[in-house]
């Protein structure tokens, strides 16, 4: 996955110990699943 990702020569995703979210904005977008990859998910 990593490597497909590599061909877009950009950041997809956010990764989640490096972010911060509103969470009313996350509350209004419907939350995430609760599994492996919510950042991916919410990203």
């Amino acid at each position: 996955m990593k490597r497909m990702q590599g061909l877009f020569q950009s950041t997809l995703v956010a990764q989640g110990a490096f972010s911060v979210y509103r969470v009313d904005a996350v509350r209004a977008a419907d939350g995430w699943p609760d599994a492996i990859g919510e950042d991916i998910v919410l990203t």
